[in-house]
């Protein structure tokens, strides 16, 4: 949504890396390897006191996928992780079919691991599913979003969803 102006004149601001305060207090044996969990983005980000909006790309459900799930890291570490963030006002998971995934993937070129394995697209989008509903069931407003409409219908639905998040004073997605 960066690359796409927010309709209805909804402020926009983009999370950034802000992972200090959590590498002083996580031991450094458990970070090597580990992509920085998304709430790490938001964590110190003042936007939020302000009640701003912000927006994040990778949060709590990314690190549970990839870490927990395709990094096989203990659940209950990653959970303890992320403990610092608040939940998102809104949990946004952008999908599509596993072979439209496949060929985007292909046009584009892989950008790391996950994507380099052949049954990675398969696992993650099983995995997505399985904590969509987890995290629903724990208190999460989570919206599942199919992208194969193509950007401009998925902007137009996400900016629905926030403006109207935005209109009850909710600031966080």
């Amino acid at each position: 949504m960066a690359s796409h102006p927010v309709p209805g004149g909804l402020p926009q601001l983009i999370g950034t890396p802000a992972a200090v305060q959590i590498r002083h207090e996580v031991p450094q044996p458990y970070l090597r390897g580990l992509p920085q969990p998304g709430c790490w983005n938001r964590l110190q980000h003042t936007a939020l006191a302000r009640g701003e909006l912000v927006l994040c790309d990778r949060y709590t459900a990314s690190s549970l996928v990839l870490q927990a799930g395709l990094d096989e890291v203990p659940e209950s570490f990653v959970r303890e992780l992320n403990r610092f963030a608040e939940p998102p006002d809104l949990q946004v998971v952008l999908t599509a079919p596993g072979e439209e995934l496949r060929a985007r993937l292909a046009v584009r070129g892989s950008h790391g691991r996950f994507e380099d394995d052949p049954t990675g697209v398969t696992r993650e989008i099983a995995l997505y599913e399985r904590l969509s509903a987890q995290l629903t069931r724990e208190g999460l407003v989570v919206e599942v979003v199919d992208t194969s409409p193509g950007v401009e219908e998925v902007v137009s639905h996400l900016a629905g969803l926030i403006g109207a998040l935005w209109s009850q004073g909710r600031a966080a997605v």
